[in-house]
């Protein structure tokens, strides 16, 4: 493990908060079927009406559905939209 590894183990011991989260893991919020935000984002790779890719630390996020569309963007956060059918995780080596 690297000192930068156990450092954030360390700090989200002390702090209480999840090491995921601390260790800028994308957090991912599911509203229905048609809505999903995600914070920790590190940008698009593929943008579809039926496949948007999603890069993120550790893994890239593949949201699979209809009509899907891009609402909202900013270097850390987005909101997607549409018919979502199904929510991948591709682990990058």
């Amino acid at each position: 493990m690297s000192l930068g590894d156990r450092a954030i183990k360390n700090a989200s011991k002390i702090s209480n908060i999840p090491l995921s989260y601390a260790a800028g893991m994308p957090r991912i919020e599911i509203m229905g079927f048609d809505l999903l935000r995600i914070e920790e984002h590190r940008g698009l790779l593929e943008y579809g009406g039926e496949q948007i890719a999603i890069r993120g630390t550790g893994a890239n996020i593949i949201v699979r559905g209809k009509n899907l569309q891009l609402e909202m963007m900013n270097p850390s956060e987005m909101i997607l939209r549409g018919d979502i059918y199904a929510l991948e995780f591709e682990h990058q080596a």
